[in-house]
């Protein structure tokens, strides 16, 4: 069965969410992850529930 470009592009949204949270806990600044893909910081917020950045900013770091 043919999977709809429409279901494509939402699996394409998920893993670039997933991409950008796993960025956010290692890190990454909201901010720098909005300039490498030339987009807004408003743009990066609205793409998680309010407060989820927030909540996991940082939580990947490895001790050291």
């Amino acid at each position: 069965m043919e999977k709809k470009p429409n279901a494509d592009m939402s699996d394409i949204e998920l893993l670039k969410r997933l991409a950008i949270l796993d960025l956010v806990m290692k890190g990454v600044s909201q901010g720098d992850i909005a300039d490498i893909l030339g987009v807004s910081n408003a743009t990066i917020s609205q793409m998680f529930p309010k407060g989820v950045l927030k909540k996991y900013r940082g939580k990947g770091k490895a001790d050291g």
